[in-house]
């Protein structure tokens, strides 16, 4: 259930409108109460030539992974540190690939 939960996250917040323009950045820096959207564009820009899913869907699956570990009992993780996670735990010269898969990896490793 808990691999599920990404993608049922992922579903609600694209359906509810969390689009591909500029602002997810500034979306996801809101909800981390952070000062400033720019080191989002920027884990957001660097996910981007590595994953299959397009800019609103990273920044949904940054979301995502802030919301599974706060309710897991990781709540000091934001949505900064999921896409830097996603980030840091992408193979270099892979091509792109689901990172929702790579997501769910990491969580798996900070949950043990």
């Amino acid at each position: 259930m808990r691999r599920a939960l990404p993608l049922l996250v992922l579903l609600v917040l694209v359906s509810c409108g969390l689009s591909g323009s500029p602002t997810d950045a500034e979306k996801l820096a809101k909800l981390d109460h952070a000062s400033s959207a720019a080191p989002y564009n920027a884990a957001i820009d660097n996910l981007v030539p590595k994953c299959t899913q397009d800019r609103h869907r990273i920044a949904a699956l940054g979301y995502a992974g802030k919301t599974v570990l706060a309710n897991d009992g990781h709540p000091q993780f934001s949505a900064l540190d999921s896409l830097r996670g996603m980030d840091k735990s992408t193979p270099p010269g892979v091509g792109p690939i689901d990172c929702q898969s790579v997501l769910a990896t990491w969580e798996t490793l900070i949950e043990q």
